[in-house]
């Protein structure tokens, strides 16, 4: 509840702060948060698909030449 009384203060005061505030937390934050997640994913998905590429790479050679021989 002080939270809310503390926001009534500041709106009554500066009620173009509540505004930008508002604008922050709807556009800026689901965009930090996005990005954020976003490059977690990245970080975690790409790095073991470039293994997973290095392992099927090394796997048809030791193949090919087992056939060859």
């Amino acid at each position: 509840m002080r939270i809310l009384q503390l926001l009534n203060l500041i709106y009554c005061k500066i009620p173009g702060f509540i505004l930008i505030s508002s604008a922050l937390l709807c556009f800026f934050l689901p965009y930090v948060i996005l990005s954020e997640v976003e490059g977690n994913l990245t970080s975690l998905n790409f790095e073991p698909s470039k293994n997973l590429i290095s392992i099927f790479e090394r796997t048809p050679g030791s193949s090919s030449k087992g056939m060859k021989c």
